[in-house]
């Protein structure tokens, strides 16, 4: 089954549920029209499960495949370091962090002897810990750990934090920040400050240590992910309440905001390190690659296998796509798809 919508310039949407057919709508009476069949053609022969595109605060389009249900919950992989950065954004807020430049080891008592590396919470989230994590050798080990902050400090050293970018397990770190803080997991402390308060039913598992996994492991439903994509695309207010700065988003996707960063997929580098600064490609814990046919504002939150919240604020527009694949990159499949959505949509390069 195929589904339309139809939207007015006043906000009012009207559906159509096509069974077979092939059917042109004209625009009249002051209505837009928008055309899916081909980005549906597209996501279906790409292993997707799930597709949600919400503008101006209306779902204009969504389907669901290969029997994927619209209630269902989804692994999102990654897209939990996003969540993650949120998990800080309220705790600076609320007072819990006096800044992103606080030192890590003041917040964990227990490793106050580590002190003189100067980490801090703006380096695990910008992901230059300096610490040698090497995904597909140390995750898998430090998710089994009896003590996962600890396995990760007893890492070694590879550069000065600040001075290199690594892909890798930087929100380790922080998940046992906001843990220390507030006495509470990760997992609970969201479920309190955020999640309860977009109606999100959300699991978050937790390493063997019982820490949340600020990496991965995070589940819910596909219109969930995309309350929290609204959630930043609002700059942190829900429902009139404000649950984190509007600088937060700011400092957040700063890197997006470069007329220099390109249509690369930094995630994709063997090893994936860059010398130097932070790739302009990457913010704190959001995605700032540009995207082909998308405004320059946008920004997105990435997982294994193609999950994907993308937000554009110039054009109040949250997209998300739930999939089995493409494997763990998405350097070949977002062009296309984000191309995709940008006919149907007919949006403005800006």
């Amino acid at each position: 089954m195929s589904v339309f919508y139809t939207m007015n310039f006043i906000g009012r949407c009207t559906i159509g549920l096509l069974a077979g057919l092939i059917c042109i709508v004209l625009t009249s009476c002051g209505e837009k029209t928008y055309d899916f069949r081909e980005l549906d053609s597209f996501l279906k022969l790409n292993n997707t499960d799930a597709i949600l595109i919400s503008l101006n605060g209306k779902v204009v389009h969504e389907n669901y495949f290969s029997g994927f249900e619209k209630t269902a919950t989804h692994d999102g992989y990654s897209l939990a370091k996003s969540f993650t950065n949120a998990a800080i954004g309220i705790a600076i807020y609320e007072g819990e962090i006096q800044s992103i430049d606080t030192d890590v080891f003041t917040v964990l008592p227990e490793y106050t002897e580590l002190n003189d590396r100067g980490i801090t919470i703006r380096h695990l989230l910008s992901m230059q810990s300096g610490i040698e994590f090497l995904n597909q050798e140390h995750y898998p080990v430090m998710m089994k750990s009896s003590d996962s902050v600890n396995y990760m400090l007893d890492l070694p050293i590879e550069e000065k934090s600040g001075e290199l970018w690594r892909y890798k397990a930087d929100p380790t770190l922080l998940s046992s920040v906001i843990t220390h803080l507030s006495k509470q997991t990760m997992h609970e402390y969201m479920d309190e400050r955020l999640f309860d308060a977009l109606g999100m039913d959300v699991k978050w598992t937790s390493d063997a240590s019982g820490l949340t996994n600020g990496n991965g492991d995070i589940s819910m439903s596909t219109h969930d992910y995309a309350k929290f994509g609204k959630l930043f695309l609002n700059e942190g207010i829900w429902n009139g309440k404000r649950l984190f700065a509007q600088t937060w988003v700011e400092s957040s996707t700063a890197p997006c905001n470069s007329p220099e960063r390109r249509e690369t997929n930094v995630w994709t580098n063997e090893p994936q390190i860059v010398a130097g600064n932070t790739p302009l490609e990457y913010g704190h814990l959001w995605w700032c690659r540009l995207l082909p046919g998308f405004p320059k504002d946008s920004f997105y939150a990435f997982g294994s296998y193609g999950q994907f919240i993308i937000v554009v604020p110039s054009e109040n527009l949250v997209v998300v796509r739930l999939g089995s694949g493409p494997g763990h990159s998405d350097l070949n499949f977002l062009p296309e798809f984000t191309a995709l959505i940008s006919n149907a949509l007919q949006l403005e390069t800006k």
